[in-house]
């Protein structure tokens, strides 16, 4: 959904739409190995609280710049959001797999990908319904995003990341409150 409000709402090219976008995955994989060294120390909780609670500031600040038009700002709430995940997405995969018996590993690894993928459909998803619900219906014309005014699309967008920023806080708190099954596996 963010390309299309860098290019359609303020001008951007896909070329500065999709350079802006990349502080994403730069920022989640400078961040990641750090919090897998760190979950070896620290266990899971406080490295997926912490990154589930940068994602939420995350998006919460991307809304902001995205209302105000603050582009810089949009960049800075991308990477905070890149790093959320960085600092979730090792910690919470290694609880996981070290939760498992040595013989089901394969097993957790499947289930694992299963839901990653479903998780990624299921955002797709409700992002697009959530923008559908902001897009008028204009007489004669499908609803769809070309021609849909430059503020009706920011605010679908807007709506959307809220809603994240909210998902993204009830994680938060069932990774606070989640016990821990497993001790962090270590490599011999």
């Amino acid at each position: 959904m963010l390309p299309f409000v860098l290019e359609r709402a303020y001008g951007a090219s896909s070329l500065t739409a999709g350079l802006r976008l990349s502080v994403i995955p730069v920022a989640l994989g400078l961040v990641a190995p750090l919090s897998g060294a760190l979950y070896d120390r620290l266990g899971a909780r406080l490295l997926t609280v912490s990154g589930m609670v940068a994602a939420l500031v995350g998006l919460m600040a991307l809304s902001v710049a995205l209302e105000t038009g603050r582009l810089t700002l949009a960049t800075a709430a991308l990477a905070l959001f890149g790093i959320g995940q960085g600092l979730f997405t090792a910690p919470n995969n290694s609880a996981i797999m070290a939760s498992a018996a040595a013989e089901q590993s394969g097993q957790a690894g499947g289930v694992l990908f299963v839901m990653r993928s479903l998780g990624m459909s299921l955002g797709i998803s409700l992002a697009s319904v959530i923008l559908a619900w902001q897009l008028p219906v204009l007489p004669g014309h499908p609803q769809a995003t070309l021609g849909i005014p430059a503020q009706v699309l920011i605010q679908g967008a807007v709506a959307s990341f809220i809603v994240f920023a909210a998902l993204a806080g009830a994680a938060a708190l069932l990774c606070f409150v989640r016990t821990e099954r497993g001790t962090p596996r270590t490599v011999q």
